[in-house]
C-alpha cells in the first residue's frame, strides 16, 4: 500500500481527549447556558414538523423587542448573506424596536457590495464590553454550527432572554433554546428564505441579493449544491425579484485585487503533495502572512476567500488527488485546518480534532505548528485509508 505519510512520531496525544478546545479570547467552547427544548430538524423530520418549529420561531420573532443576529467568527459568503437577510426581515416587523447585526473581525471587501452589510456591527479587540455586555430580548445565530464559533460574540449570546440557531451543518450542537438545522439545505440561507413568507415579508432586492449571495458562495458557483433542484429552485426564485446575478457573480466570486492575487499565485507556487499524491495542501504560516502586502493586511478576510479557491476548486481536480487541504497559523502559534474531500470523507477526520462541517467540506484546530498538525492529518487520512482497506 502506498503511504500518505513517512512518519514513526507517537499521536497518542493528539487524540480529542487530549486536546485543548479552540478558544477565543477566553470564550469557553461549548458552553450552554439553556435548556433545549425543542429538537433540531436534520433532514429527517416531516414537513408538519419542520413547519412547527417555523412557527416556533416566527413566534419567538414576532414577540421580542429587542434582537441581536450573530454568526461565526471569520465570515464566509453564506455567514454574511444569511446575517444581512436575516437582520432585514428581523428589522421588517413592527414590534422590532432595534435589531443588530454583529460580525467577528472583518468581511472580506468584495462582500461589502451587498448595500445591508453597511448595517453591520464589527466587534474587535477594541469593542468596548458594554457592547458585548447589552442584553437582548432575542437573539439569534445564522450558519454557526457550534457555539465556540461565535467567538467574542459568545458573550451577546449568553445574556439574551430567549435564543434561536438556523443553520445547515450535519453533527452540529444545540445549543439555543431553538434549533432548526436542516441538513439537506446547501446553505444556511436556504432555511432563512423558508421564513420569509411566515415572517410577513415581501422578498425586496436587497433580501434575495443576500440570499443570492450566500447560495450561491457556499456551492461555490453552484459546482457543489447538496440537493441540486432545490438550489436551482431557490435561486430562481430570487432571480425573479430582478437582482443582477451577475454583478453578485463577479463581485463577490471573481474580482480580484493585485496584491490578492499576488497573494493567490505565491499559494499556487507552493502547493505540495502527500507522499501517495492522494493529498494536496498548502500552509499560511505567520511568517508568510506577516509579508502580505498592506492592502492585504487590511482585507485578510479577503486573502481567505481567495485562497479558498484553490482548496476547493483547483486541488480537488488535479488527477490522482482525492483530498486537499489549507493550513494556516493563527496569532497564537496554532493551526486551522480547511479539509475538503473529492473522493475521501473528510468529516470524520476534523471531528477526530473537535471539529467538524460536512461529509465532503469540513474543518478544525489543532494546537500545534502548521509542520506538525501537517503530519498529525496525513497521519489520520493514512489511518483512515488502512481502515477502509482492511474493511473491503
Amino acid at each position: 500500500m502506498n503511504s500518505i505519510v513517512n512518519s514513526n512520531t507517537n499521536f497518542t496525544k493528539y487524540q480529542p481527549s487530549n486536546l485543548a478546545q479552540p478558544k477565543y479570547n477566553n470564550i469557553v467552547p461549548f458552553r450552554n447556558t439553556h435548556k433545549n427544548d425543542l429538537i433540531s430538524f436534520a433532514g429527517k423530520a416531516t414537513d408538519p414538523e419542520k413547519e412547527a418549529k417555523i412557527n416556533e420561531i416566527v413566534k419567538a420573532i414576532k414577540n421580542a423587542k429587542k434582537v441581536a443576529v450573530l454568526t461565526h467568527v471569520s465570515a464566509d459568503g453564506d455567514a454574511v448573506g444569511s446575517l444581512a437577510a436575516m437582520r432585514e426581515l428581523v428589522a421588517k416587523q413592527k414590534n422590532v424596536k432595534k435589531v443588530e447585526a454583529f460580525i467577528v473581525g472583518n468581511i472580506p471587501e468584495n462582500f461589502k457590495s451587498l448595500e445591508d452589510t453597511k448595517s453591520f456591527q464589527y466587534i474587535t479587540k477594541k469593542t468596548p464590553g458594554n457592547i458585548l455586555n447589552e442584553k437582548y430580548d432575542l437573539v439569534i445565530t445564522v450558519d454557526a454550527a457550534r457555539k465556540y464559533m461565535l467567538a467574542n460574540a459568545a458573550k451577546i449570546f449568553d445574556n439574551a432572554d430567549k435564543t434561536i440557531k438556523i443553520d445547515h451543518h450535519p453533527d452540529s450542537e444545540d445549543y439555543a433554546k431553538i434549533n432548526l438545522v436542516d441538513e439537506n439545505a446547501s446553505s444556511a440561507s436556504q432555511v432563512i428564505k423558508e421564513l420569509v413568507k411566515p415572517l410577513g415579508v415581501k422578498l425586496t432586492k436587497n433580501i434575495a441579493s443576500d440570499l443570492y449571495l450566500a447560495l450561491l458562495t457556499d456551492t461555490q458557483g453552484f459546482r457543489f449544491p447538496k440537493d441540486p433542484v432545490k438550489a436551482f429552485e431557490d435561486a430562481t426564485d430570487l432571480s425573479k425579484t430582478g437582482i443582477d446575478v451577475q454583478n453578485i457573480y463577479r463581485n463577490c466570486m471573481d474580482r480580484i485585487s493585485k496584491p490578492l492575487l499576488d497573494v493567490y499565485t505565491k499559494a499556487l507556487q507552493n502547493i505540495e503533495f502527500s507522499n501517495d499524491g492522494s493529498i494536496a495542501y498548502y500552509i499560511q504560516d505567520q511568517e508568510t502572512q506577516k509579508a502580505y502586502p498592506e492592502e492585504v493586511q487590511k482585507d485578510r478576510a479577503g486573502a481567505k476567500e481567495v485562497l479558498k479557491k484553490i482548496y476547493e476548486i483547483i486541488l480537488p481536480n488535479i488527477k490522482g488527488v482525492k483530498a486537499s487541504m489549507m493550513l494556516n497559523e493563527t496569532f497564537d502559534g496554532a493551526t486551522t485546518a480547511s479539509l475538503r474531500g473529492r473522493d475521501i470523507p473528510v468529516n470524520d477526520i476534523a471531528k477526530q480534532f473537535g471539529g467538524g462541517g460536512h461529509e465532503f467540506a469540513a474543518g478544525c484546530k489543532i494546537n500545534e505548528k502548521p509542520e506538525k498538525a501537517l503530519e498529525i492529518l496525513l497521519k489520520a487520512f493514512q489511518e483512515k485509508k488502512e481502515r477502509e482497506t482492511n474493511n473491503n
